[in-house]
């Protein structure tokens, strides 16, 4: 059995990995969300860390930039299109999810699965 995870679906696919240290064949994980590409405000940082006990299910804006979804401008306008796609995300998910990624690059020696990146090459 092999396991697939994309963006926040690869972050918890690492994390499930590293924790769980499941009896799997391999993992293909693509564009894991490790690290944001901007480095949020710390003061909501702070604040959702108090809020998600109190107010967990609270949502606040994502900050994702659209126009950075693919360099194919028709994909970005699809996906800004799909009444399905929102831009926002729960001060609970948002803090386990940053959690999550902080001790997945922290214990990232400690893989023990063989996973293959978005390129297909084996690491």
């Amino acid at each position: 059995m092999f396991i697939y995870g994309h963006s926040l679906g690869g972050g918890i696919v690492l994390y499930y990995l590293l924790t769980r240290k499941p009896e799997i064949k391999g993992a293909i994980v693509t564009s894991p969300w490790l690290k944001l590409s901007f480095e949020p405000d710390k003061f909501k940082v702070a604040m959702a860390s108090v809020v998600k006990s109190i107010l967990p299910g609270l949502t606040q804006p994502s900050g994702l930039v659209v126009d950075h979804i693919s360099h194919d401008k028709k994909e970005v306008d699809k996906y800004a299109a799909d009444p399905l796609i929102h831009d926002r995300i729960s001060v609970s998910l948002f803090h386990s999810t940053m959690d999550a990624a902080r001790y997945s690059l922290a214990h990232a020696s400690e893989l023990n699965v063989r996973f293959f990146s978005c390129t297909g090459a084996m690491i």
